[in-house]
């Protein structure tokens, strides 16, 4: 992590989504146990999250800015990328099952600066928005023409 101080490592782990406060990163153990570990950006502070990691794919995603979930887009059984949740204080991961574009470097998947809302670009283009407390799926609310990224200005 770069900081005033210097350089400093956080984690010798994947890093599977980022976000304003926090990265959410996989780490293994010296016999392939893995599981996902939450670093605070300010002091570098990590906090283990309950569950098993599936290391077969390579998660892309964004951290609400609450810190309270992570959407992740992980490849399916055929490498179609699924939108997926992580919940940051159990753990618990559900797929949602939208097929959506990736993230990163895709600019697909971002939320609201208040992190009510989640928006995802689908694989057809279409924009997908998600409530972040029901997780209900609206696939093109606002009928605009296929997209290809997304970006949200941060609030303020």
């Amino acid at each position: 992590m770069a900081r005033p101080d210097g350089l400093r490592r956080v984690t010798t782990g994947q890093i599977d989504a980022v976000g304003p406060n926090h990265l959410l990163a996989t780490e293994c153990d010296q016999h392939a146990n893995c599981g996902h570990v939450l670093i605070t950006r300010d002091t570098g502070k990590p906090r283990s999250l309950d569950g098993k990691v599936d290391t077969t794919t390579w998660p892309r995603g964004e951290i609400a800015p609450d810190g309270s979930v992570a959407a992740v887009v992980r490849d399916d059984v055929g490498n179609r990328p699924i939108l997926s949740i992580i919940d940051l204080t159990t753990g618990r991961e559900r797929t949602l099952g939208v097929s959506v574009r990736g993230g990163f470097a895709q600019s697909g998947v971002v939320f609201s600066p208040d992190g009510e809302w989640l928006f995802a670009v689908a694989t057809s283009g279409a924009l997908v928005a998600i409530d972040t407390e029901t997780f209900r799926v609206l696939t093109n609310p606002f009928r605009l023409p296929s997209l290809s990224q997304l970006t949200i200005r941060p609030a303020g």
